[in-house]
């Protein structure tokens, strides 16, 4: 676990990258606090491309991210906005060790800022964030409300309409028997978007339960 020191270290390292970023008369050398950490990032990857095991893996990252994050707060609170490969990765990592709140806080400044995915990725930021937690809160309803969070934070943000479907989808049917009404705004809201999105039968019954008509029964969707 890091010191104070070396968390304070690591903060004033990415405030000052940031500083150096924004004037365009310093050189850079080589040795600026992302140079190092990249080089750390670096063997570490290697070790965790070692590992066969995926849930090892996960473990592994869980464990080296909080010894990434002063940097990652530094840069989050310097707002300089450039790419920084430690900053996504780290959102990554948060996102394979399940620390919701972390990938939440990473990619609020990631998405803002429209930092690049690393290569490999085929989607942007805002689009593998929801979906990500879309697949993780069908699974696990604990993470329903970092889903909704990750909505509103991409909401301006331009997708995929099955993706964002996709997580209203997942938001409505967890509500269907305590909010009816809610779970019929976000489905009908989902169905507009795509009507492909499986979301047929629910709506059928939820119009039902509210007594509210179909306005569009003629619909192909039977899912």
């Amino acid at each position: 676990m890091a010191t104070p020191a070396q968390i304070a270290r690591a903060r004033s390292l990415a405030r000052m990258d940031a500083a150096r970023a924004a004037d365009a008369s310093v050189a850079p050398t080589g040795t600026s606090g992302l140079d190092v950490m990249l080089r750390r990032l670096k063997a570490d990857l290697d070790r965790i491309r070692a590992v066969k095991s995926m849930a090892t893996r996960g473990e592994m990252k869980a464990e080296l991210l909080p010894g990434y994050m002063p940097y990652v707060d530094g840069v989050i609170d310097a707002d300089s906005g450039r790419q920084d490969a430690i900053v996504v990765q780290m959102m990554i990592w948060a996102r394979d060790a399940q620390s919701w709140p972390v990938v939440l806080r990473i990619a609020g400044y990631v998405v803002r800022h429209g930092l690049a995915m690393p290569d490999g990725f085929d989607r942007d930021a805002a689009t593998w964030l929801v979906e990500e937690l879309a697949n993780a809160a069908a699974d696990d309803p604990a993470v329903l409300p970092h889903l909704d969070t990750a909505l509103t934070l991409t909401a301006d943000h331009d997708m995929h309409d099955p993706v964002r479907a996709k997580a209203l989808k997942v938001l409505g049917l967890a509500v269907e028997d305590t909010d009816p009404a809610l779970a019929l705004d976000r489905l009908e809201r989902a169905y507009a978007l795509d009507r492909g999105a499986g979301v047929k039968k629910a709506l059928d019954r939820l119009r039902k339960t509210l007594s509210v008509p179909d306005p569009d029964p003629g619909s192909a969707d039977t899912a």
